[in-house]
């Protein structure tokens, strides 16, 4: 799996649990999809790119909870406006990839900027699936 889809697998992960997660926990939830060194890898890569916070668990003083920072979280609920938008009216693809494309411009953060790029590819894999079947 190539960095991006670690990046996209992880944050979707972690963006489905808005309260945070445990590395035991997200690691079964991505089971089959990364592997757990490349989890450790990919935490490591996207807390230092300023996408995740890291907390202590209240109730195991050596467990840590992974969690999304809000910015993020609001370019995920922005780009699944953009692409439920997508999916009711086709006829409007030119003004949504132009949308994706404000929405990139604003984004200094490259992990982030990383993640919406590849969330419009997988978009468009997808369309373009759906007229050849």
């Amino acid at each position: 799996m190539s960095l991006k889809n670690a990046y996209s697998s992880v944050i979707d992960a972690l963006h489905k649990r808005p309260n945070g997660v445990s590395f035991n926990k997200l690691a079964n939830d991505l089971k089959g999809k990364i592997s757990r060194v490349k989890l450790v890898e990919t935490l490591g890569k996207l807390l230092e790119d300023g996408v995740l916070e890291v907390k202590e668990d209240v109730r195991h003083k050596q467990k840590k909870v992974f969690k999304l920072k809000e910015e993020m979280r609001e370019k995920i609920r922005e780009i699944n406006e953009i692409e439920k938008s997508l999916m009711n009216d086709i006829s409007n693809l030119h003004l949504i990839l132009k949308k994706y494309a404000e929405i990139a411009k604003e984004i200094k953060n490259e992990s982030i900027r990383r993640y919406i790029e590849f969330r419009l590819n997988s978009l468009i894999l997808e369309l373009f699936r759906s007229f050849m079947r």
